[in-house]
């Protein structure tokens, strides 16, 4: 997936709505359920909705590539520009696992539609002789899981955190793994830290990050020491997180102050390299998940109050943080 397709992807998985200059807008909204004749029942569903025009209450995604990528304006415009040419062909823009524009319509590609709606949205025969009282607590059933099931997907498939974009705090009951199909190159660097000077980098030609052992467990004194050798990019006098090596013991349920999740370790470790020069005052770690992805926290916490706290203390560098809840393993 190139990296101007990811944003949008992460946009839309995050509902939040986007202009595209020179295409119009695209926007995600829920279906309600409804019983279209006795006994059958369509459950609730999640679609991308696309209009000719653009809002001015929408993001554009010129800002976020201006921002996810550290250019000015016209340098986004550009980026943009060279994309578009790109994406669009014979009338018809294809966006890479998010789906395609023709003829006034958005088509969704299944990789997004899988984490929208990872509950089948296929018409359900009910139980004959059903009271109406049931009925209704079925319909009430099957949106509240079907809405817990969704935002577990979104969440874990968050591919990148962006400092300049506001998100909800969500807690995750339990992670989710979700499966897309494969259409992505395998030599396609995946997320926000690839670089946008090409609309796909190969890693031949992405900067190779430094090495990191596995299973470091290097406390965050020492950590803080080592970030102080670099470059200092910006004085930060936030606490110290705690370390991961909590107190929370394998079984136990903990809570995860996340900053950000990457497809491949190589990423990982490259958007870390960078948090260190954000804020060297925080310790970073990884946490491998059942679908492949990884992600990089600051803390793990054994109660949500505490994690709360700790993700207010870090949301000055990293104002994207978020909560994931899971059993530590």
């Amino acid at each position: 997936m190139d990296p101007i397709s990811m944003l949008i992807f992460n946009a839309l998985v995050r509902r939040q709505s986007i202009n595209l200059p020179d295409i119009g807008s695209l926007k995600v909204i829920m279906r309600a359920p409804v019983i279209e004749k006795k006994s059958v029942l369509t459950p609730p569903v999640n679609l991308v909705i696309y209009a000719e025009s653009e809002f001015p209450e929408f993001t554009s995604i010129v800002t976020l590539i201006a921002q996810s990528s550290n250019k000015d304006e016209a340098q986004a415009w550009e980026i943009y520009g060279r994309w578009l040419a790109a994406a669009r062909t014979d009338g018809v823009v294809r966006i890479d696992s998010v789906g395609e524009i023709r003829d006034g319509r958005f088509l969704a590609a299944a990789e997004l539609n899988e984490i929208l709606n990872p509950v089948n949205p296929a018409p359900v025969k009910l139980p004959r002789q059903m009271e109406i009282r049931q009925i209704l607590l079925w319909v009430i059933g099957a949106v509240v899981a079907g809405g817990a099931i969704s935002i577990g997907a979104i969440t874990l498939l968050n591919h990148s955190t962006y400092p300049y974009e506001e998100e909800e705090q969500i807690t995750v009951t339990e992670a989710i793994p979700a499966t897309a199909s494969d259409s992505t190159p395998k030599d396609t660097a995946i997320g926000p830290d690839a670089p946008f000077d090409s609309p796909v980098v190969t890693p031949e030609t992405q900067p190779q990050p430094a090495e990191k052992s596995a299973g470091s467990t290097t406390p965050a004194a020492t950590r803080t020491t080592t970030a102080e050798a670099a470059p200092k990019t910006a004085s930060k006098t936030a606490p110290t997180a705690p370390s991961a090596n909590s107190s929370v013991a394998a079984g136990q349920t903990g809570y995860y102050v996340v900053i950000g999740t990457y497809s491949t370790d190589e990423n990982a470790n490259k958007f870390i390299g960078q948090a260190k020069k954000t804020d060297n005052t925080l310790t970073f770690h990884k946490l491998p998940l059942g679908n492949g992805k990884i992600m990089v926290y600051t803390s793990l916490s054994a109660s949500e109050q505490e994690a709360n706290r700790l993700k207010r203390q870090c949301s000055a560098s990293f104002p994207d943080a978020w909560v994931f809840k899971r059993r530590v393993r």
